[in-house]
């Protein structure tokens, strides 16, 4: 069902054609020699195994695949732009006109911006801050943002 040569990079497969309702079981083999072993192991030496956490995930019809947020300040930071991009994933086949996106700033408790618009497979939107808080090691001031994917009123991801 899959195969990964970089002992040290994430891997992930698709294992849902395997699996069944009820009780299944999934077996990992670890290889230690590969070609790629030859480049890794230039500078020290490795045993064979798994070296990081393995994580079962489920992921529903219609899920957000990838998010990116970038913040841009201007020039005389007074102002900044939090542009957003959301990679919307539609297993189900089903019109993505039936979801929409939420979003929502939060400086602490306080509601900076709050909007909806309708999902499509690539989704973005702005949010523009007058005087932002800027982050620094003296002051790690964090704003909270959530994001929803919702199909009608039922949240599918926050």
């Amino acid at each position: 069902m899959g195969f990964s040569k970089g002992s040290r990079l994430t891997a992930e497969f698709d294992i849902s054609g395997y699996v069944h309702s009820g009780e299944n079981l999934l077996a990992v083999r670890v290889m230690q020699w590969a070609d790629s072993t030859y480049i890794e192991d230039q500078d020290m030496w490795w045993t064979a195994g798994i070296f990081r956490d393995v994580y079962l995930v489920g992921k529903e019809p219609v899920h957000v695949q990838d998010l990116t947020v970038r913040t841009d300040f201007a020039a005389d930071y007074q102002s900044a732009t939090l542009s957003c991009a959301l990679e919307i994933e539609n297993l189900s086949g089903a019109p993505l006109a039936d979801y929409v996106v939420e979003y929502a700033l939060f400086d602490n408790d306080n509601l900076l911006a709050q909007q909806y618009q309708g999902a499509q497979t690539q989704t973005h939107f702005a949010i523009n801050l007058a005087n932002p808080i800027q982050w620094s090691a003296e002051n790690p001031y964090l704003y909270q943002l959530f994001i929803t994917l919702k199909d009608q009123a039922a949240p599918y991801w926050r």
